[in-house]
């Protein structure tokens, strides 16, 4: 039989019940939480904010060194270039090494570019993010690109963005 009584004694576990509950609850915060998903931010992430670029300073004009890593430049007419580390290098581990190039191009060699890649303006925000001391040799643009001359300039061990203006084009590489 149901009572008054009862249901106040059933009505007070409940509310017992339901204080342990909410305590016990209230604890789990100092659990540890579950790892958390990767940040897939940093991939699409200009490479400069996650790394800085460090380097001797010096601005270089052998064609060689750039040559044998990107062959499709062809037959430059020259180059500027810097090149150095990402990160501290008092920190051991393998280094991550960048290269930030001006190459002046063989007219010839900058529309075949253009055609063979299928190169179009890069968008209005797009311009060449490279160290302070190749940014007084760039070009003024306006700027073309495509990810098929980006790929084309790209070795496995050297990942790169590329970007033209007239006969001069613009490379930022990242390599290990």
């Amino acid at each position: 039989m149901h009572t008054d009584a009862n249901h106040a004694r059933f009505d007070g576990w409940r509310a017992v019940a339901g204080a342990v509950l909410l305590l016990a609850l209230a604890g789990c915060d100092r659990i540890a939480p579950a790892p958390a998903a990767p940040d897939t931010r940093k991939a699409t992430m200009p490479m400069a904010s996650i790394a800085q670029k460090n380097g001797t300073g010096a601005l270089r004009s052998e064609l060689e060194p750039l040559l044998k890593r990107f062959p499709p430049l062809g037959r430059p007419l020259g180059a500027k270039w810097m090149s150095g580390t990402m990160g501290d290098g008092r920190v051991p581990g393998p280094s991550t090494y960048w290269i930030d190039a001006v190459v002046m191009l063989q007219p010839e060699h900058a529309a075949s570019l253009r055609r063979q890649y299928a190169v179009t303006p890069a968008a209005a925000n797009e311009s060449p993010d490279v160290v302070a001391g190749l940014r007084p040799h760039l070009p003024a643009g306006p700027w073309q690109r495509s990810d098929a001359l980006d790929a084309a300039l790209s070795q496995l061990a050297f990942p790169c963005k590329a970007l033209l203006s007239g006969d001069q084009l613009v490379l930022m590489a990242l390599g290990e």
